[in-house]
């Protein structure tokens, strides 16, 4: 699952490598698996891929 965490919180970011964590470069968000984005509690940061665009509140 495609997430995307701001690059200011960098306690979060470790925390997403941490759990296994890893960069898409094409996309631009962290790709974590479900449960892991559910116990940081980052639902509300879930990427949905489009035909042609990316969309993502966080």
């Amino acid at each position: 699952m495609g997430v995307r965490v701001d690059f200011a919180e960098e306690t979060l970011r470790e925390q997403v490598q941490q759990m296994g964590g890893k960069w898409n470069r094409r996309r631009q968000v962290w790709e974590l698996r479900d449960e892991y984005v559910v116990a940081l509690k980052l639902a509300t940061c879930i990427v949905e891929e489009k035909a042609s665009h990316s969309r993502y509140q966080c």
